[in-house]
């Protein structure tokens, strides 16, 4: 009896120690769950940290009437096509799983630019990002976001630095004059590489290097500001960039 009471103790203890072994591991380290797949991992950055802020190629270098309503006609067959990318969508967008009308396909191909503008480099168990987004509640500010997300969708958020738009491409009128800390200097198309930061109040765009468009005053033409074609009086265009890829 006495054996059989020492055997019970010691497998008592023996349990308890397990026990606490057991606590501690799980309580070293975060519990990694199922991992989501690149797509799905992209939808918890952007949830977690806020929209991309990038050169949408529907509006840069030139902005078309219906331009982004055709893009997304045109690419919801391949979008569709690709059944995890599409899965994704349609779940984060909470869009029905069968056909879709116009709008939600625009709702697809927007889903889609932005995913294809968030890039997720690979490292260890978790993916990196950096990404520029619009401050929340602010129409101008634009911060510059890093961290990492887990497999599992875990978003770690690093720094959140002030930063501003990104360089898109532009279209030139070809008679435009560009003011350079040289000079001014005629953008003989292609060979200008002029990079659209804003506009100021003034309403003249600024290139990189702290070039800015001339106007009128200086004999060429004024092209509209949101890129897009100007009236009949306005010279040929020269795209100075060509679009991002998606």
């Amino acid at each position: 009896m006495l054996g059989y009471q020492r055997m019970k103790g010691k497998l008592a203890a023996a349990i308890a120690f397990l026990a606490v072994a057991c606590g501690s591991a799980a309580g070293g380290g975060a519990v990694v769950g199922s991992p989501l797949t690149i797509d799905q991992l992209k939808f918890k950055v952007m949830d977690a940290v806020g929209i991309p802020v990038f050169c949408d190629p529907d509006f840069y270098p030139v902005a078309r009437l219906g331009g982004e309503q055709a893009s997304a006609d045109t690419y919801y067959p391949q979008i569709r096509a690709n059944a995890e990318l599409y899965a994704a969508i349609v779940a984060h967008e909470n869009l029905p799983s069968g056909d879709i009308d116009e709008a939600q396909k625009l709702t697809v191909y927007r889903a889609f630019k932005r995913l294809r503008a968030l890039v997720l480099p690979k490292g260890g168990d978790s993916y990196t990002f950096e990404i520029r987004i619009q401050t929340k509640g602010s129409n101008n500010a634009v911060e510059l976001v890093d961290g990492s997300v887990r497999v599992d969708g875990a978003v770690t958020i690093g720094s959140r630095t002030a930063s501003g738009m990104p360089p898109c491409p532009i279209c030139l009128a070809a008679a435009t004059l560009i003011a350079t800390p040289n000079g001014d200097v005629r953008c003989p198309g292609h060979e200008c590489q002029v990079r659209d930061a804003g506009v100021d109040s003034g309403q003249r765009r600024h290139a990189s290097g702290g070039a800015r468009r001339r106007g009128r005053e200086h004999g060429g033409a004024v092209g509209t500001l949101d890129g897009s074609p100007a009236a009949s009086r306005r010279p040929r265009a020269s795209c100075v960039a060509g679009t991002p890829n998606l």
